[in-house]
C-alpha cells in the first residue's frame, strides 16, 4: 500500500504541476494578446497618449511643487494656511510645471522641428500665452471652490487639473505646435 500511495502522490503532484503550467500558459497568452491590443491602440492614438502620459508628469510635478511650497514654506513661513499661501504656491508650481511641460511637449509629445532662435522663441511664447490662460483659469476656479464654496484644496486642485488639460492640450494641438502644411509642387 505504501508504494501505491506513493505512486498516487507524485501521479496527484504531477497533475497539479501540468494544470499549473497550463494556466500559467493561458494567462501569459491573455497577456500578449492584451498587450499587443494596448501597443496597437497606443500607436493608433500615440500624440494623444503621450500627451496624456506627459500631462500626467507634468501634473505630478506640479502636485509636488504646490506641495512643497503650500505646506512646506509657506505654511511656516506665514503661521497659518490661507488663500493667500494656497494662491502663492499655485503660481510657484504653475511657473515650474510650465517651464517643465514645455520642454516635454516640444521633445515628446509634438516632437517640434523648429530650431531659429526666433521660431523656437515664438513658440515658447506662444506655450505660455496658452498656460497662462489655463492658469488664470485653474485660479479662478481654485478660488471659487476653496474660499467661496469651502472645498479642500487638493480635492479642488484635482478635479481643476482635469479641465486644464483638455485646454492645454486643444491650445498645444491647434495653435502652438501645429503641423506646418508642406507644400506639394
Amino acid at each position: 500500500l505504501r508504494i501505491l500511495h506513493m505512486l498516487l502522490c507524485v501521479i496527484l503532484i504531477m497533475g497539479i504541476g501540468v494544470l499549473v503550467d497550463f494556466l500559467r500558459s493561458l494567462l501569459f497568452m491573455a497577456i500578449e494578446k492584451l498587450m499587443i491590443v494596448c501597443l496597437k491602440l497606443y500607436y493608433s492614438k500615440r500624440e494623444v497618449f503621450d500627451y496624456l502620459i506627459f500631462g500626467a508628469c507634468t501634473t505630478v510635478f506640479n502636485w509636488i511643487a504646490y506641495i512643497a511650497c503650500a505646506y512646506l514654506f509657506l505654511v511656516p513661513l506665514w503661521d497659518a494656511k490661507t488663500t493667500e499661501n494656497v494662491m502663492v504656491a499655485s503660481v510657484i508650481a504653475w511657473i515650474l510645471s510650465v517651464i517643465f511641460a514645455y520642454v516635454t511637449n516640444r521633445m515628446f509629445v509634438f516632437h517640434s522641428t523648429v530650431t531659429e532662435k526666433k521660431a523656437v522663441l515664438k513658440e515658447f511664447f506662444s506655450f505660455v500665452s496658452a498656460r497662462i490662460f489655463s492658469f488664470l483659469m485653474e485660479l479662478l476656479l481654485m478660488y471659487v471652490m476653496v474660499d467661496r464654496l469651502q472645498i479642500n484644496d487638493l480635492i479642488s486642485k484635482f478635479v481643476i487639473g482635469f479641465v486644464v488639460i483638455a485646454l492645454n492640450y486643444i491650445f498645444s494641438k491647434l495653435w502652438i505646435f501645429k503641423e506646418e502644411k508642406k507644400e506639394t509642387a
